[in-house]
């Protein structure tokens, strides 16, 4: 069926034009030294961002040797996947319903519904689409084996299991909607032992890599202290994740991509309407067991599809920065949608009876695709994106000036990118990487001395930032002081800070240092790195000039101006006259 992949790409028409953001965009792919360097084998054996996922990085390591730096190929990708995906969605849910106007319009609005615009506009978010292709073919190919019972069939389902969780860790509740598909069939949870024995190597691997997953992001920090909230506050977090988002998927209002942690009471209280979502959570789930009781087989199995799909995000363990988010919904959703749609196919037949009922449906899908083009543009660049979030919560989440104020002082715009970062820390005064940032515009501002005090601040509260010594002996090379600098260069270095990001500053403070042979040494390593860039070319010259050797120098100095360098100071060209 072409309808559902057409209509979406044909919403998303505006994502061709989408550049990168610096959220996690850098840390997947721009700063990725294992991306950079194509280096296939830690791509696929190691975690990024807190996370392990070695499709997905595969998948963004090829992007990235056929398209570079160049957002655009990234997205089309992306897109591609999701509009595939629809296609399988149409295939499934035509299987289950034995509609074809309940699989067209559950694939349309799995296509175009605005909560999924952040797993297909966010380039860092490749995993989202990537393990729901999988997942969608694998409920498919399991079905098939249902019916055939060939070896052929269960290794296709085996196989799109395991590329799912490679792709996203959410992939293991794949066994569980495995017996939700045999309940489908039989109208039965109780699983016979034959229908059992199939499953074993699913269980298997589910909690292998599910255990793998949850220690790598405990390792990096993404996984709660329990104690941060009191367990009743944590519970009530978890069924108010159940509740909002058929809200949100229904009426997709007030969408961000982030949506901070609510601000306790004085008395350590959510605000009031976290706990009457959290009865409507509390509700949800009675409802799901009254279907079950009732063996009303639709709603039953679309609620459990929904709260199995959603259940591990719904920060019963995990504290981010965010309360929800859009992403999470990006299967979940279908659960939601098969009520809706799947309960009005008893109004899409006969035609005549059916008219009013696809108008509504269509003009819903419309409605969501008209929202989902206007929200794409929020991800264009890091600009539109941290202005969006900060307009619909100010003052709550620092990170979100910080990354503006990053952008802009990119741009050129330092004032104001040092007017977000002082609120930033205002918002959150113990996040040292505010305080690297505001070092690293205060030295653009020409004020290295308040730099590196910034920088001292950043490393008292995260002695482990390594980034913040590289920047720190930036600003020591600037007044000077080289002893230090190279100090700092060499933590950063010794910290995992990549050697290529390091060896030009710390050449040139060896140079500046009367160290000649040393800078002259890693100027070389410089060109070996980029070998296009005159500069390196120009200071191994004054290297050359200054240790006495002119013939060398001269040979360097002309080497640079080939290369198109030109901010070559008239004294210095003067003495090779």
């Amino acid at each position: 069926m072409l309808v559902p992949p057409l209509v979406t790409v044909v919403f998303y028409i505006p994502a061709f034009q989408l550049g990168w953001t610096n959220w996690d965009d850098p840390r997947y792919v721009l700063e990725n030294e294992a991306m950079l360097q194509h280096d296939w084998g830690a791509l696929l054996t190691q975690a990024f961002v807190g996370n392990f996922h070695p499709l997905t990085m595969l998948s963004l390591g090829i992007d990235h040797w056929l398209f570079d730096d160049n957002a655009g190929g990234y997205h089309v990708v992306n897109l591609v996947i999701h509009a595939l995906t629809t296609v399988l969605v149409f295939e499934l849910f035509q299987k289950l319903s034995k509609n074809g106007w309940v699989g067209l319009f559950v694939a349309l609005w799995f296509g175009v519904h605005p909560l999924h615009v952040e797993s297909v506009a966010w380039i860092a978010e490749r995993k989202d689409v990537l393990y729901g292709f999988f997942f969608i073919a694998g409920m498919l190919s399991y079905l098939r084996y249902q019916k055939d019972r060939t070896t052929i069939s269960y290794t296709a389902t085996l196989v799109f299991f395991i590329l799912s969780v490679l792709s996203k860790a959410m992939g293991v509740v794949f066994p569980l909607i495995m017996i939700l598909l045999d309940y489908w069939e039989s109208g039965k949870l109780k699983q016979k032992k034959a229908d059992l024995v199939p499953k074993v190597p699913f269980f298997v691997i589910a909690l292998g890599l599910g255990i793998t997953a949850f220690l790598v992001q405990q390792k990096a920090g993404a996984v709660a202290d329990l104690e941060v909230l009191t367990w009743y506050n944590r519970l009530s977090i978890g069924l108010f994740g159940l509740a909002i988002y058929p809200i949100k998927l229904l009426f997709p209002y007030e969408l961000s991509n982030v949506y901070p942690y609510p601000r306790l009471t004085a008395s350590g209280m959510l605000p009031f309407q976290y706990y009457v979502l959290a009865l409507g959570g509390i509700g949800l789930l009675i409802m799901l067991f009254i279907q079950w009781k009732r063996r009303k087989m639709l709603m039953f199995w679309s609620l459990a599809f929904y709260v199995i799909t959603i259940a591990l995000v719904t920060q019963w363990l995990s504290i981010g920065s965010s309360v929800m988010a859009d992403r999470y919904s990006y299967l979940a959703s279908l659960g939601i949608f098969f009520i809706v749609i799947g309960g009005s196919a008893i109004h899409l037949s006969p035609i005549r009876r059916s008219i009013p009922w696809l108008t509504i449906l269509s003009t819903l899908t419309l409605i969501y695709g008209i929202i989902t083009w206007n929200r794409i543009s929020v991800w264009e660049n890091s600009e539109t994106l941290w202005r969006d979030m900060i307009h619909k919560y100010p003052n709550r989440y620092a990170t979100a000036y910080k990354n503006l104020g990053n952008y802009l002082a990119q741009e050129g715009n330092i004032d104001e990118a040092f007017r977000l970062l002082n609120t930033g820390s205002t918002v959150d005064p113990f996040d040292p990487e505010i305080q690297e940032s505001l070092g690293n515009v205060n030295s653009i501002k020409g004020n290295p001395q308040q730099a590196i005090r910034n920088f001292d601040e950043a490393l008292k509260l995260d002695p482990n930032l390594a980034s913040a010594h590289l920047n720190r002996g930036i600003a020591y090379s600037i007044v000077r002081e080289f002893k230090l600098a190279l100090a700092d260069f060499d933590k950063a270095q010794e910290m995992g800070i990549a050697e290529r990001k390091i060896l030009p500053n710390r050449s040139f403070a060896l140079l500046s240092s009367g160290k000649l042979q040393d800078a002259i040494s890693g100027f070389l390593k410089c060109i070996e790195y980029n070998p296009k860039d005159g500069s390196y070319d120009y200071f191994i010259s004054q290297a050359y000039f200054n240790s006495g050797d002119l013939q060398t120098a001269r040979r360097y100095l002309n080497s640079a101006r080939q290369k198109g360098y030109t901010d070559i100071s008239a004294d210095y060209q003067s003495k090779f006259q």
